[in-house]
């Protein structure tokens, strides 16, 4: 819904803009200033690493009904700096008079969420 009062806000008032769509974010600042550190988040990637890090017993996936070999979903996953710089290049993109456009977040590569 967004999007679309996005696009006639756009038509109506020749404003330029840029759609940017990202599902998948994971991953902190290398540089340690900030990270995932909400108590009791459900985020996969945090669920994953304090598994592995005996903080949780364990990860529960949900959904087995996907059209995949195994049932379970497949993402595609972008690292928190790659979409910082996405950002970054859609504002270079409008300061540059380019046309309004919708750009898809991510690397193209399937990650299984099996079980």
């Amino acid at each position: 819904m967004t999007e679309i009062m996005l696009r006639d806000a756009s038509a109506a008032h020749g404003l330029s803009h840029v759609i940017l769509r990202y599902f998948n974010v994971a991953g902190a600042d290398p540089e340690l200033r900030t990270g995932q550190s909400t108590r009791g988040a459900t985020h996969l990637i945090k669920v994953a690493v304090e598994t592995a890090l005996g903080r949780r017993a364990k990860m529960d996936v949900f959904g087995v009904d996907y059209p995949t070999p195994d049932r379970t979903c497949v993402r595609d996953y972008i690292h928190v700096s790659d979409l910082v710089q996405a950002h970054l290049d859609a504002l270079r993109y409008l300061r540059s008079g380019d046309a309004s456009s919708t750009f898809n977040c991510g690397y193209g590569t399937a990650t299984r969420c099996s079980r």
